[in-house]
This record gives structure tokens, sequence and C-alpha cells, in this order.
């Protein structure tokens, strides 16, 4: 195994628990540690003077003797710390944030972009607590942004809009060494919707790469009853056509081992295109103290067929794969029973007249026959498509 010692440097103004910590190099018990198969990399918190800016280096073997190594450091940035387990989002939070990137941090225990695919970061507080990020994908090596107008309002779990993306910042993601209450990772975000920061704890410890497993698909679909607070109250699988009105939402698997939750979020989208972190989310958890879940089912208004795409993003794994479902609202016209009401002079179609859709009449007084050209109405719910009939107007004995 490979051990690196390394050496954090920061600035006694600085409002962390670290700052009247002195080690002198190799002698301390290190304050994080990164662990990336066989080799080991070592950091360690050092006080440095007022005059000197916070930053990170190791300390490199060479032939000559031991040197120290800089790496580039973060400072006074600001950084998306969004805490969504809020109240209808009053408790997110914008945070200036300093520290080492993550990347540089991960380099010296030999994990670099190239070797990050598919590979996954557990992060463990000395109290034995973990959670996971993959590395590869959404979280990491991607590009991240602080989006200043960032909705937050109680609608959690709708798709990020062109207004709250507008003015982003790029960041990075770093170890942020100014949290009183330790090591803490601020990420940033891949979009105003991205729900990955909750995840993380406050006083990492260590760090270890994993091999990322893939997340399970969603299963199912089910027509699901949610309260006005968005819990669910009751569920089933859907097995046929659905009526109007219908919410429908996701029967879906976490199988992250994270400790703290097996967190994981649904993105969907209704049409052709596939789901990303800027789609609508089924699922997020909207107080942190209850771990209460919160959903934003499909509300299906429109007869026809919908197609409805999903994808899983799980701490930890790597995206499942899009799962794409057929359903249909309302029922067809040409399913249904279609009579000719000789006292009105109406088509009615299963026992209701031409509220939910358009009609063409053309009459055979010879025959005593009518030809009509139905056509639904979608947008009323009920049924969809058209059909031409050539009903009776005989008047029944």
């Amino acid at each position: 195994m490979t051990t690196v010692a390394v050496a954090f440097v920061m600035c006694f103004g600085c409002m962390g628990m670290f700052a009247d910590k002195v080690f002198a190099e190799g002698e301390a018990t290190p304050d994080l540690t990164v662990v990336n198969g066989t080799k080991t990399a070592e950091f360690f918190l050092e006080a440095a003077t007022e005059q000197t800016p916070a930053q990170l280096y190791y300390i490199q073997s060479t032939k000559k003797g031991d040197k120290k190594v800089y790496l580039k450091n973060v400072n006074g940035k600001t950084y998306s710390a969004v805490n969504n387990f809020g109240n209808g989002g009053a408790d997110q939070l914008v945070a200036t944030a300093a520290g080492p990137l993550v990347k540089d941090v991960l380099a010296v225990a030999g994990l670099t972009t190239k070797k990050a695919k598919n590979k996954a970061l557990r992060f463990e507080t000395a109290a034995g607590e973990s959670d996971s990020v993959t590395v590869m994908g959404s979280q990491l090596f991607s590009s991240r942004y602080y989006y200043p107008n960032q909705n937050r309002t109680d609608d959690l779990g709708k798709a990020a809009t062109p207004a709250e993306k507008k003015g982003k910042k790029a960041v990075s993601p770093i170890l942020d060494l100014t949290n009183s209450k330790g090591i803490t990772p601020v990420f940033g975000q891949a979009s105003p919707s991205d729900r990955n920061n909750p995840s993380f704890y406050n006083g990492i410890a260590k760090i270890v790469v994993l091999d990322a497993t893939q997340c399970e698909p969603v299963a199912k679909l089910q027509a699901v009853e949610v309260d006005t607070a968005g819990k669910i109250v009751s569920s089933h699988d859907i097995t046929g056509n659905v009526e109007s009105g219908t919410l429908i939402g996701f029967d879906f698997t976490c199988n992250n081992k994270s400790k703290k939750a097996n967190i994981s979020h649904v993105y969907y989208s209704v049409g052709k295109a596939n789901p990303t972190m800027d789609s609508d989310i089924y699922n997020w958890y909207y107080k942190k103290k209850d771990g209460t879940m919160y959903y934003h089912p499909i509300v299906t208004t429109k007869a026809g067929e919908m197609t409805i795409k999903a994808k899983v993003f799980c701490y930890g794994q790597k995206d499942s794969a899009v799962q794409t479902f057929k359903v249909i609202v309302g029922k067809n016209i040409k399913d249904c029973d279609i009579t000719y009401d000789v006292e009105t002079g109406k088509v009615v179609v299963d026992g209701v007249d031409e509220s939910n859709y358009t009609v063409k009449y053309k009459f055979n007084k010879k025959k005593q026959t009518v030809k009509a050209t139905i056509k639904a109405i979608p947008d009323k719910g009920v049924v969809f498509g058209s059909v031409t009939k050539t009903l009776s107007t005989k008047v029944q004995p």
C-alpha cells in the first residue's frame, strides 16, 4: 500500500474548528484520508499566519528528499450549498466556501479524470457515518454552477426554467475548510433542480474510491393519490387505460447502500425527449429532520397516448437506463358505443352527447341513415381519435 502524507494550510482568521491546530509533518493523525485501491493519501490541517492565504500542499518524496508540492486552492468564491430539505425552499443556503479542489485532492491519491469513469466516492465521518456520490456523471467532473435566480417556491419538483438558469456562475467542487463543523464537500449544482447537496455530511474524515454500480431503472408506472402536502396516501399499478385526472407515479428502488439514506430521484419527461437534470423531478426530500419523501406526479388532462420517459439518479451510483412507458388516457372513440338520438338529432357516444367531440353529418333520407364523422376533443380528457359511422335515423317502434 502506498501512502502519501499531505498537509492543509489554513489561516488563523478562518472560522474553522481547525484554526488552532499545528501539526509537525508526519507526526499527527491525519484529518482526512483518501483511499484509492492500494494507494492512500493522508492530509493534515496546519495553521498558518494571517498573511498566508489558505492553500493545500502535500509532501512528495524524491531522490533528493521530501518537498512540498502546492496545489491550486480556492478562496472566497461563492458556491451553491443548497439545502432542499427546507420548508418550501426557505432554508436553501448560498454559502461562501474556501478550500482545495476535490479533483486535486483525488489526484494525490491517483484518481484523475481519465481514471474516474465508473468510479464512486464514499464520504465518511469520524463517527462512522457515510454517504456516497458518483465521480463521473453529474456530481464531480461535469460542469457545476451557482444559480442566483433559483426558484425557492413550494413546488421543488418542477423542471428548471430559463429564468432560473439566467446569470449562473461556474463553480468547481471543493472541500470547504471554513465550516465550523469540519471538512465539508461543496459541489454546486448541475441544474437548478439538482438535489445532490443535501446528501453530504460535515466533518468528513475519509474518502474511499469505489467501483460504481448502476441504479435500478424505474420498474413500472403507478396511479397514485397524494395529499395537499405532496405525500402519497395510496397507489396501485397501472394495467390498462386511465381516466383523465389520474396522477401517474413511478415504482422504483434505490439500491444505494448509504447508511444515511437511500436517496434517489426520478427525473421524467413527457414526449420524445429523454429526461435530464433540467426535467421534472418525481420525488424529493422536503424536510430533512423528519425524513419524509414528497412527490410530484404527472397529472393527466388530455385524452390519448402519452409517452413517459424516466431516469433514476441515485447517489453513489451511475444513472439508470432510461425507461419508456406508453399510457392511454381516456378511451379511443372507435371503441365507444355510438348511436343516433332521433329526438335530439345528435350522435351519442357512450351515452354522452356532443360535449366531448365534434360531428359532421351527411343524411340519406331515402335509406333513413346518417353518415357521421366524429372527431374527439382530446382536451376534454374523455375520448380521443376519430371515426366515421353510418347510423340509422329510423324512429324505433
